[in-house]
């Protein structure tokens, strides 16, 4: 995480205290989990609502990142030079603390952008002899059953009936998918 970011934070935290900078990050981590938006109202004393955003907002993208780029504790700590010892120490722990549910969290909202993912295929290879135009056809006809499951859960089975022109074409794009898998994973 860049310093210039912490920039926008460092007035703020210089206004809290160890504890309630605690609170604060673990209040945030409940937020990106659970949906629970952390209290203002115990902060605002302190903290003007600009510095309320500007902290909160910099404190939730140190969270995901740290656990996005899977920090060690000591990593997290060194990518916070310029916030003050005890702060950092803080923060790290916070996150350290919320890192699996913070993982959870990430994976879902990243599946989420997908409509249905496949769950389960099953294939089968036909070979049509003839039909009612030609006497003599011999061509290979592959069914394909896709289980497939939407975001709130539910299942549905499509089927799929490819000659072989199409099946090359599908295969082509499949390989396409998978090289632009591999290039963001690595």
């Amino acid at each position: 995480m860049a310093e210039v970011e912490w920039e926008e934070a460092l007035s703020a935290l210089s206004k809290l205290s160890s504890a309630q900078t605690s609170d604060l990050c673990h209040s945030l981590a409940e937020q990106i989990c659970h949906n629970r938006p952390p209290a203002p109202d115990a902060y605002l004393k302190s903290l003007s609502l600009e510095e309320w955003w500007a902290l909160t907002g910099v404190l939730r993208n140190f969270l995901t990142s740290s656990v996005k780029h899977d920090r060690t504790k000591d990593q997290m700590i060194e990518s916070m030079k310029a916030v003050p010892e005890e702060q950092r120490l803080v923060i790290a722990e916070a996150t350290t603390v919320h890192r699996e549910q913070l993982r959870e969290r990430l994976l879902e909202d990243t599946t989420a952008i997908s409509q249905c993912l496949l769950r389960d295929f099953d294939w089968q290879l036909k070979l049509v002899m003839s039909s009612d135009k030609l006497a003599s056809l011999n061509e290979p006809l592959l069914n394909v059953d896709l289980d497939l499951q939407d975001g709130a859960g539910d299942s549905r089975q499509v089927t799929i009936e490819l000659d072989q022109e199409e099946l090359k074409k599908l295969l082509t794009s499949l390989e396409g998918c998978s090289k632009a898998v591999q290039q963001l994973t690595v």
